[in-house]
């Protein structure tokens, strides 16, 4: 199956990426030298892309896309819970600022 953005954890332990070895564009974690894959998220009805890691690991951000919109959410690795943010047209690539 097809992978897309693969993003490095802070630690450079982890990749995070997109695939649809389940039908479906999910987000997948495997660590960086190619072991303990594991799928972080099952949708069967939205298209999951552009993961991202926060700059201290606990978040990822994603685009889950919509018909007519897009919505930014967000991953816990903590509670592995997912939480959408804002929905709009066009969302894409979400991005962390740098910490100061």
């Amino acid at each position: 199956k097809l992978t897309y953005a693969p993003n490095a954890s802070p630690d450079g332990k982890w990749l995070v990426f997109t695939s649809s070895y389940s039908g479906f564009q999910n987000l997948f974690r495997i660590d960086t030298n190619g072991y303990n894959l594991k799928q972080l998220t099952d949708q069967i009805q939205a298209q999951y892309h552009d993961p991202v890691w926060s700059p201290d690991g606990q978040w990822i951000a994603f685009v889950i896309e919509g018909k007519d919109e897009n919505t930014l959410a967000l991953y816990s690795v903590a509670s592995k819970e997912v939480y959408k943010v804002l929905s709009m047209p066009g969302l894409n690539h979400p991005a962390w600022r740098p910490q100061p």
